[in-house]
């Protein structure tokens, strides 16, 4: 029991981490990335459903989730639904390992724009530990994997993201997997792989008020 507590312990210290966005200057140069550099895998965005309808009473009810949070509230209203895809891409020349699930791996959807939030409520979270599961992408392949709500990071839930009125937004993936090889600077997880971060490029989509 006390191993597991310690494996929670850490994996919830990793959430407090969370890699700087390129500042306005550097927008036009910036991509997806990956922590070490060299890591032969690339995330990216992607759908075709990029225009989202907001109700003026979730605009309303979304306005008031930073307040909940403050004082240590966990009932929020459902977060947007999202209709996308979250593609991972082997840049290299042999097949890699990735974890896909499991809570070492923690997918994070970040939202940017004027009326964008983004929370971090204290939730509790049963002890035991969810094993990694892995999956294997060929040369220059794809694994895709369904991106359907703001709502995310652990276990799907300790990231809270919404927006808060019409306009302009981009969204942004970072992915804490392991990764097998393990590339070179990556610290040492189990089983020959290794801790990455991997981020996406921003994606635009627009939210509209709905008449």
């Amino acid at each position: 029991m006390t191993n597991t507590r310690s494996l929670l312990a850490a994996v919830a210290c990793a959430l407090l981490f969370v890699a700087p966005f390129a500042s306005a200057e550097d927008k036009k140069a910036e991509g997806p990335r990956a922590v070490p550099e060299g890591t032969p895998l690339e995330l990216k965005i992607t759908g075709k459903t990029t225009t989202y309808t907001l109700t003026k009473a979730d605009a309303e009810a979304f306005a008031k989730t930073e307040e909940i949070v403050k004082k240590g509230g966990t009932e929020l209203p459902e977060a947007p639904k999202i209709d996308l895809t979250l593609e991972i891409r082997n840049t290299s020349e042999k097949a890699i390992k990735v974890w896909t699930s499991g809570d070492p791996v923690v997918l994070t959807v970040t939202v940017k724009g004027k009326g964008a939030l983004n929370l971090l409520p204290q939730l509790a979270y049963t002890e035991e530990f969810r094993m990694p599961v892995s999956a294997e992408i060929a040369p220059g392949k794809s694994l895709s994997m369904p991106l359907k709500s703001l709502r995310s990071g652990f276990r799907g839930t300790s990231h809270y993201a919404c927006w808060t009125a019409a306009g302009d937004y981009e969204l942004v993936v970072e992915m804490k997997t392991g990764v097998s090889p393990r590339p070179e600077g990556a610290t040492e997880a189990q089983d020959g792989f290794g801790n990455v971060v991997l981020t996406s490029a921003p994606f635009a989509v627009k939210v509209e008020m709905a008449k």
